[in-house]
């Protein structure tokens, strides 16, 4: 895999899009400073992810667009793609080609595209895990990152060798799964609260459940009762409708005697209706006849006008077809002569186009010969061209050698005069090294005692440091305690908070209305909350006035009864469950008997329920109507006592929850699956409770805090101390090495500058004697060359001549060849046109003589139709005849038939009167009839009702035939079980299913507790392992990273001694320090090195990093800018090296340009424009050669 090409639009100073084609191999990168070479790095680091616009050197993401200069307009997005070629699958994608791309406009939207498809930053981060590649890797080396990885912490430092190790994917999955596994601590914490607080429901629920299935008995007896009276009265309203059914039967009978009698007259009527309307319709049908015989004569006559129209019509029709027969024989004599015409000329032409057809072959020959004549031209001329081109080329080489010479014989004159110089300088030096050596020896003296002394000082701050560090951990691990236990009260704060506001643990129809009261429904706006809500209990008095007051817990107290009618109906309407409410204008309070009020001073008593709470005094009346008549006692054996001492006529509850009921009945025990549960009443407490652990929790913390950030300044200041002392030591330790140095120097200095002094005298006397050497006869050379050239140039004039004398023979040969051919076209084309016409003329003279034929069968149809209509005529003549004396025979008979129908009216008339009384008779009885049936519908809709009410209530299908026994006693025992009923106040009918429901969702939340503490048992396994291999690759990676280091070192530096040293601690958290030791010194710390040794140093890790884990492509920004012309020429040969490798080098160094393949030269033509140029110098060599 190999960087391919890298694409910028609009990207920093590349305002147009500008394309850098990369190939296997080191590519340099250089230009002026300034002119953007250091903007393809930041593309690059851009492209890979990086968010920061600091380390692109700006102040927002936006800075990235390019914004214009004086003369050009900014653009509205920056876009950056890189082309990687995946030919050999190094990454885990299926493409040969893999794109990566970012943008950013204006607007601030931002998309990253991986082969051309939107992603997001963490696929392209996944994508280029472990393989070295990416914004903070060592595959991207930018301007000043030399520097920062050599004085990084040494914890930092390690961040080169996880991604060399190939954990970097680890980590992150680390990440995650820390994160997952602090989501499951959080989700089991607030489980656990869950399940507490769904114990606390349970134990409320209990009691509640066993009262309304009590309830529910009583309710299904008394629904039995209720259906047996129901049967009872569903049977008498059968007899009742048995008796009517009988009386409708004898009505029935006599209406169908008088219904007989009404039909009689009316089937006389009728007889006399029909033969009146028989004698109608031979009326109507005689006056039919009539109109139809007169619109028959009508007709016909209307007929004869149209047939002699028609003949009219059709004498007119055959003249006009005569004249159009005599046309068209016209036509067909004057198409027959245009045919024959046609085809003359036709014949003409074909002669015309042979010989022309010859005479273009003719000049398709001549063109041909023409086209070889200039080829040969033009071959003579391309000989002569490079004869002149190999004159040109010895004439410049013999210039070169001529100047060249004329170059050294000056920088030889040159040369002497610098050695000259050299030779003065020397001696001077060797008298400052003298003093120099001196002036060593006597510092070297004075140091000594300057060392002792920061040593002393040292330790000394070294004590202070471990004491403030110590204090400091405390005071961390107190902070750490703190939040933890900060953390977990927060937590259970906002869990019974929520649960508060959700109003948890009440009955639905409560929950619906402080819901509709909390968002401001006016319907609930009377409603001041649930008693539970609104009173106070001290801790030891919660369970014995939650179990006093049972459900009454959330009865609801309103302002006025209205309000609460208000809110019932609400309910009703919405479905939304059932409450009680306590309307403080109707509540009334309860009280003990004046001679009982003593009892709460009695042994064992604690106090009467209404005085063990505390709450608004508005609302004491309320909670005295559920709390004046219940004492609470310490046990239950006092509680006995108690109630016998009052007769028996109180609630006395105990402090641990059991109960001693009016009439001595006991309720007591205890419920709940994982101890004491706590109520509405401790839940209020321990929300207060909670709020007030969180507030002291914070100031604890931050007074924790204050103590530590107090150590962490002293351990700084201590630090501070320590450090300045030890630089303090190592400055006079550096400083005596130097010293001893300077001296040791001196001395071999000045054997040295002797050495050199005796050299450069030498080298002055050999230059003196290659001045007097001859230069040469190279000036002949040069003019026997300008003669050759002279000679080639006038061959190449020559040729040129023969060359434009050939393409004019051969343009007028082409024309000739053009003229013939246009000819043969021309009377090509007039052939086919003639064809055409005499085709034409074929087809119309065919198309006219059918149209003779059908004149021809138009005229004889013509005739037919004439004679046909003659005979016609004739007919109709004698039609009209018949149809006259059909007319007066039609209104003879219409006379007649109207007499006989004034005879049938009369007799009409007397059976209509008889028919009349019948009637009314008939009416009579049905009125009678139609009474006796709505009484029998009214009770079989009563009986109907009853069954159905059966049926569907009760489940009875039919009705029994006599009435079940006793049901007058069921009547009172129907009363009975609606006063038991009523005996047990407000009944939760859903705490069954509520119970069991929460019973489902605690065994459900039980298991998902279970389930999610194996998850995390899972995850701290997982971790665990990515530990272990975690560990494992580091170890490995950083064995062989020493290895490499210590040798390309001593490459780079010919000798010397470097190593990296891991930290004490965990291996995953330690840190690495580099230690480097020049040829000639001491081993030390890199700050302590010179600027070139240090970015040596740092070039040579960079190297060891890539032979240890090779990265497809390395991106160097400048990073040789500190080593001088030896040093930059031991790092370009190293680069060499690396054959798998792609390098891209942004340098100004001579040295690393020279083991280029390809130049890039970056340039600013307009101000604030970056340009691109490139060079292959593989191709220039190759073409120079």
């Amino acid at each position: 895999m190999y960087l391919k090409r890298l694409e910028l639009y609009g990207f920093k100073s590349f305002a147009d899009r500008t394309r850098l084609e990369f190939a296997p191999g080191i590519t340099a990168i250089v230009g002026p400073n300034g002119s953007g070479k250091s903007n393809l790095v930041d593309a690059v680091r851009w492209v890979l992810g990086e968010q920061s616009a600091r380390q692109l050197r700006g102040s927002k993401m936006e800075d990235v667009i390019f914004a214009g200069t004086a003369t050009r307009k900014g653009v509205g997005l920056a876009e950056v793609v890189l082309v990687l070629d995946n030919e050999d699958g190094a990454l885990p994608i299926d493409y040969s080609e893999v794109t990566v791309a970012r943008r950013v406009d204006r607007a601030g939207g931002s998309d990253y595209l991986l082969n051309g498809q939107r992603v997001r930053l963490r696929d392209v981060q996944e994508l280029f895990y472990d393989t070295a590649i990416g914004r903070e890797a060592y595959s991207v080396v930018g301007q000043g990152k030399i520097d920062e990885i050599l004085s990084a912490r040494d914890e930092d430092r390690r961040g080169l060798l996880e991604e060399a190790a190939g954990i970097v994917r680890f980590k992150v999955r680390k990440r995650e799964a820390l994160r997952r596994l602090e989501e499951a601590e959080r989700r089991l914490e607030r489980l656990g609260d869950i399940l507490r607080e769904l114990e606390d429901r349970l134990e409320g629920l209990t009691e509640q459940a066993k009262r309304a299935h009590l309830y529910r008995q009583w309710r299904d007896e008394l629904v039995q009762l209720e259906a047996r009276m129901l049967t009872a009265q569903a049977v008498a309203v059968q007899r009742r409708l048995d008796d009517h059914a009988r009386r409708v039967e004898a009505v029935r009978a006599q209406v169908a005697a008088a219904r007989r009698r009404l039909e009689g007259a009316e089937a006389r009527r009728e007889g006399l209706r029909a033969e009146a309307r028989a004698r109608e319709e031979r009326l109507e049908a005689a006056r039919a006849a009539l109109a139809d015989a007169e619109r028959g004569l009508e007709s016909v006559r209307t007929r004869l006008a149209v047939l002699e129209e028609r003949a009219a019509h059709l004498e007119a029709q055959a003249e006009q077809l005569a004249r159009q027969r005599e046309e068209r024989a016209a036509q067909r004599r004057a198409q027959a002569a245009a045919a024959e015409q046609a085809v003359r000329r036709h014949q003409a032409l074909a002669a015309e186009l042979a010989a022309a057809r010859r005479a273009e072959e003719a000049a398709r020959a001549a063109l041909e010969a023409a086209s070889r004549e200039v080829e040969d031209a033009e071959a003579r001329l391309l000989d002569a061209r490079q004869a002149h081109l190999d004159a040109l080329q010895e004439l410049s080489r013999l210039r070169n050698e001529q100047l060249a010479r004329q170059r050294e014989r000056a920088q030889a004159a040159a040369r002497a005069e610098r050695l000259r110089e050299r030779l003065a300088a020397l001696e001077a030096e060797a008298r400052r090294l003298a003093e120099e050596e001196a002036s060593a020896a006597a510092a070297l003296d004075r140091l000594a005692g300057e060392a002792a002394a920061a040593a002393h000082e040292e330790e000394s701050a070294r004590r202070a440091l471990a004491a403030a560090q110590e204090e400091g951990r405390e005071a961390a691990r107190e902070v750490q305690r703190l939040r933890q236990q900060l953390g977990e009260a927060a937590s259970r704060l906002q869990v019974l908070e929520e649960m508060e506001r959700d109003h948890e643990g009440f009955f639905a129809g409560v929950r619906a209305v402080l819901a509709g009261r909390d968002v401001g429904d006016p319907t609930y706006a009377g409603v001041i909350g649930a008693v539970a809500e609104l009173i106070q209990v001290e801790p030891r008095l919660e369970r014995a006035i939650e179990v006093a007051l049972g459900p009454a817990l959330q009865h609801l107290i309103t302002r006025t009864a209205a309000e609460a009618e208000a809110a019932i109906e609400a309910l009703k309407r919405a479905r939304a469950g059932r409450a009680t409410f306590l309307p403080l204008d109707t509540i009334r309070p309860a009280a003990p008997a004046e001679r009982d009020r003593h009892l709460d001073r009695q042994p064992g008593a604690v106090a009467w329920a209404i005085d063990a709470v505390r709450c608004d005094p508005a609302l004491r009346p309320a909670l005295a109507n559920l709390l004046g008549r219940i004492l609470i006692a310490d046990d239950l054996p006092a509680a006995r006592r108690l109630a016998a001492a009052s007769g028996y006529r109180y609630r006395i509850v105990t402090l641990d929850g059991d109960v001693v009921h009016p009439g001595g009945a006991m309720t007591g025990g205890r419920e709940g699956r994982r101890g004491e549960a706590a109520g509405l009443l401790a839940r209020r407490r321990q929300v207060e409770a909670l709020r007030e652990r969180v507030r002291a929790l914070r100031t604890a913390v931050a007074r924790a805090e204050d103590r530590r950030r107090a150590a962490d300044q002293a351990a700084a200041r201590a630090a501070a101390a320590v450090e300045e002392a030890r630089q303090r030591r190592h400055r006079c330790a550096v400083a005596r090495a130097r010293a001893e140095q300077q001296r040791q120097a001196a001395a071999q200095q000045r054997q040295r500058v002797a050495a050199s002094a005796a050299d450069v005298q030498a080298e002055l006397e050999e230059l003196a004697l290659a001045a007097t050497a001859d230069e040469g006869p190279a000036g002949e050379g040069v003019e026997a060359a300008e003669a050759r050239v002279r000679a080639a140039a006038e061959a190449v004039a020559k040729a040129e001549e023969a060359v434009r004398a050939a393409r004019a023979r051969r343009d007028a040969a082409a024309a000739e060849r053009a003229q013939a051919a246009a000819r043969c076209e021309s009377l090509g084309r007039e052939g086919r046109l003639l064809a055409e016409q005499a085709q034409r003329a074929r087809e119309t003279l065919a198309h006219l003589e059918a149209d003779a034929d059908r004149l021809e069968a138009e005229a004889q149809r013509l005739a037919e139709e004439r004679a046909r209509l003659a005979a016609e005529r004739r007919r109709l003549e004698a039609a009209a005849d018949q149809a006259t004396a059909r007319v007066t025979a039609c209104r003879e008979a219409l006379a007649r038939l109207q007499g006989e129908r004034g005879r049938l009216a009369a007799e009409l008339d007397a059976v209509e009167d008889e028919a009349a009384s019948a009637r009314a008779e008939l009416d009579r009885l049905v009125d009678g009839l139609r009474q006796l049936e709505v009484e029998a519908a009214r009770l079989e809709s009563e009986r109907d009702r009853l069954v159905a009410r059966l049926a569907e209530d009760y489940g009875i299908a039919e009705l029994p035939a006599e009435a079940p026994p006793g049901w007058e006693e069921g009547q009172r025992r129907v009363q009975e079980l609606r006063r038991r009923m009523a005996a047990l106040g407000e009944v939760n009918l859903a705490a069954v299913e509520e119970h069991e429901r929460l019973c489902q969702r605690y065994a459900f939340l039980e298991r998902q507790y279970d389930d999610l503490r194996r998850a995390r048992e899972a995850l701290q396994a997982v971790l665990a392992e990515m530990d272990r291999e975690m560990e494992r690759l580091f170890r490995v990676t950083y064995e062989r990273l020493r290895v490499e280091f210590r040798q390309v070192f001593r490459d780079l530096f010919g000798g010397g001694h470097a190593d990296l040293v891991l930290g004490d601690g965990d291996v995953l958290e330690a840190g690495v320090q580099v230690v480097a030791q020049p040829p000639g010194k001491r081993l030390q710390h890199l700050s302590l090195l010179s600027g070139g040794e240090r970015a040596l140093t740092a070039i040579a890790l960079l190297f060891a990093l890539l032979r240890v884990k090779p990265t497809p492509f390395v991106l160097l920004d400048e990073i040789d800018a500190a080593l001088d012309d030896r040093n930059v020429e031991r790092f370009a040969r190293y680069l060499r090296r690396f054959r798998g490798t792609q390098f891209i080098v942004i340098t100004h160094q001579k040295g690393t340009m020279a083991v280029a393949d390809a130049l890039y030269g970056v340039t600013m033509p307009e101000s604030g424009v970056s340009r691109v140029v490139s060079v292959r110098l593989a191709e220039v060599a190759a073409a120079g050669a």
